[in-house]
Parts: structure tokens; C-alpha cells; sequence
């Protein structure tokens, strides 16, 4: 078996490559989509969207975010269940109280 050759020198990766600066005429503005998400009204609204779409699994996918946001372990122990519980819940099938739980906590958190 042949030995593998070692580098004595590493390869530079990220000097030669140049970043994108713009047309000077366009203005780029900041973008933050918690502040949008954390809004309110935005949560019912989108969580509204997505079951007239009937599209169940958005629907979390809408909490998950939105819990993201938020410390979770603090809309956990609020809601009166375990963190490891709450993740459990938003991963798999949770039932409507489960939902209704960790959403009331969260809107209260976010006061």
C-alpha cells in the first residue's frame, strides 16, 4: 500500500475570492425575518393560509419558526411540559392541545 502524500503547506482557500459589491445605484436594505414573524397578528395569519391550503405540515413548519424565535426553554417550562417534550411535539404528530399549549405560552412570552 502506498502512503498518503501529506501537505507540508496548506492551501490558501479564501484569498483569491472576491465578495459582491453591488451596482453603486441599488441600496440594499437589512433583512430580518423575526422581526416580521414576531409581528402581531402574523402568526394567525399565516397559520390561517396554510390550512385553507390544507397544508398541515406548513403549519408547523410556521410554529417551528416562530418557536425558534423565541427561548425555547423558556416557552417549555411556561407551558408547563419539558424541553425535550416540546421538540418531541413540534418534530412528530402533536395533538391540538399540545399545539394550543405551547402557543399560548409562546404569545404570552412574546408580551
Amino acid at each position: 500500500m502506498d502512503k498518503t502524500m501529506i501537505l507540508k503547506r496548506q492551501k490558501t482557500s479564501s484569498e483569491k475570492i472576491s465578495t459582491y459589491e453591488g451596482k453603486p445605484d441599488i441600496k440594499f436594505e437589512p433583512y430580518e425575518v423575526g422581526e416580521i414573524v414576531l409581528q402581531e397578528g402574523f402568526l394567525g395569519k399565516a397559520i390561517a393560509e396554510c390550512l385553507m391550503n390544507n397544508d398541515p405540515e406548513d403549519v408547523l413548519e410556521v410554529i417551528n419558526i416562530f418557536i425558534d424565535l423565541l427561548n425555547k426553554s423558556q416557552v417549555a417550562k411556561n407551558a408547563g411540559m419539558h424541553r425535550s417534550t416540546l421538540y418531541r411535539a413540534l418534530k412528530g404528530n402533536p395533538t391540538i392541545k399540545t399545539i394550543a399549549k405551547v402557543l399560548h405560552s409562546a404569545v404570552l412570552f412574546t408580551k
